[in-house]
């Protein structure tokens, strides 16, 4: 049975707090403060080539909540094995015990939105959380990181370890991960001509499948 994985998608909190707020469109914004900050243009640069190449760099959008409660967006888009650093991101300054915004005062900072964590948070989280989930991520490899995401979205723990050990490949199908291991063990080289052609590729791939788990392709011994 195949199991799909769950979107993306952050919930955005709501506007809290006394007196009047202002509305915001916070996508909009949070999106339009994305473009300003990190992704200048390339037109007419020297850089602007055919061949674009994937940064995989994991990033929080780390703002603060005080600002946010009072219809005001203040924060900044960091990478995220810094992202936990609010000091000298230049959000905060030092507080009495914890870094302090250094707009509203508040002490309370989040990350609304993040890239490149290959599931290991997949909502809202605290700077310090984002900062940790990076740190471990620097340990992945560039090609692991979609299978990574595959083994933590059918729940599983991070554990690089197991994920290799039980990783079997990734397949457009079942029949096709059935007909490579039929090749890899060679479980019918020595049948007959006669008895191969009769043999049920669909059961037998319906009966591994029981042992194992998929998702977008990649396939898993189930322990």
């Amino acid at each position: 049975m195949q199991l799909r994985r769950p979107g993306d998608g952050l919930n955005t909190p709501e506007l809290i707090g006394g007196g009047s707020c202002i509305s915001i469109d916070y996508g909009a914004t949070l999106a339009l403060t994305r473009r300003r900050e990190c992704r200048p243009s390339l037109e007419g640069s020297s850089l602007m080539t055919n061949t674009i190449t994937q940064d995989l760099t994991p990033r929080a959008w780390v703002g603060c909540l005080g600002c946010y409660n009072v219809g005001s967006l203040n924060g900044l888009w960091l990478d995220g094995d810094v992202c936990d650093d609010l000091i000298a991101a230049g959000l905060a300054i030092d507080g009495a015990h914890s870094p302090i915004c250094k707009r509203c005062g508040s002490d309370e900072f989040n990350v609304f939105d993040h890239e490149n964590f290959a599931g290991i948070i997949t909502g809202e989280c605290p700077p310090s959380q984002a900062a940790d989930a990076a740190r471990e991520l620097a340990g992945v490899d560039d090609n692991e990181r979609e299978i990574l995401a595959a083994w933590l979205a059918n729940g599983m723990p991070f554990d690089l370890d197991a994920m290799r050990d039980a990783y079997i490949g990734e397949y457009s199908h079942d029949e096709a991960m059935a007909e490579e291991y039929l090749d890899s063990t060679g479980l019918l080289d020595d049948a007959p001509e006669f008895l191969v052609r009769y043999f049920d590729l669909a059961a037998y791939a319906y009966e591994l499948a029981q042992d194992m788990f998929e998702i977008n392709g990649h396939y898993f011994r189930a322990y």
